[in-house]
């Protein structure tokens, strides 16, 4: 996922995506990502989360993504994102969700 993006060690993801093309150089894509360690472990590795796992726990939680994409500009693309991660039981009960939103703005000369 955009946002969580754990090091792939100990770690199942399930991964299901939706995409649309409202014109031929625009896309939206909403992405839902399910996170599961292997094995509980109180170390995640590389991941952007600020919490660690409690280690009682596989399930990490879930990830939703919105990507869109335009390029019906020439020589400019853009490119937003946005993420939401629940933590799951892997956290403490006090864990919060979170966000990430991103704007790439690509100029060509």
């Amino acid at each position: 996922g955009e946002l969580f993006e754990p090091e792939i060690n100990n770690i199942m993801i399930f991964t299901a995506g939706l995409g649309l093309k409202p014109s031929e150089k625009s896309s939206v894509d909403l992405v839902y990502h399910y996170y599961q360690q292997a094995v509980a472990s109180d170390n995640l590795g590389g991941s952007n989360l600020e919490m660690d796992p409690n280690g009682l726990s596989r399930d990490l939680g879930h990830e939703l993504d919105l990507v869109l994409g335009y390029r019906e500009i020439k020589n400019v693309s853009l490119e937003g994102t946005l993420g939401a991660f629940v933590p799951g039981n892997a956290f403490q009960d006090d864990a919060s969700s979170a966000y990430f939103a991103n704007l790439e703005v690509k100029l060509r000369f």
